[in-house]
């Protein structure tokens, strides 16, 4: 079963970054979406879905890199790209990022 957090439209890219993250070693399972969205009360959020790993299987902890679009980086050595363009906010404005995942 998928689990959904929802993250404020005010957190910065390093906030996104390590809470994706956390959250991925928390539900013990990969972060498969990525999209804009409003919480329960109605405010922006970013949407993050996560797919946990049956108990019996091993979760490996994997390192996520997340690079903001309108400034872009090379995609960090060692990584496999998991969303190439995904909008999310950043800053309380509408923004688009690409994250990989480390090999």
């Amino acid at each position: 079963m998928s689990e959904i957090m929802n993250y404020p439209a005010s957190g910065s890219l390093h906030d996104l970054s390590s809470t994706c993250g956390g959250d991925e070693d928390g539900f013990r399972g990969p972060l498969v979406k990525l999209e804009r969205a409003e919480n329960t009360e109605g405010e922006k959020a970013t949407r993050a879905t996560y797919e946990p790993v049956p108990p019996q299987q091993a979760y490996v902890k994997k390192k996520l890199f997340f690079v903001d679009l309108a400034s872009p980086t090379p995609q960090p050595p060692g990584t496999d790209e998991v969303f190439d363009n995904a909008d999310v906010y950043l800053n309380g404005a509408e923004a688009q990022v690409a994250v990989y995942r480390q090999q």
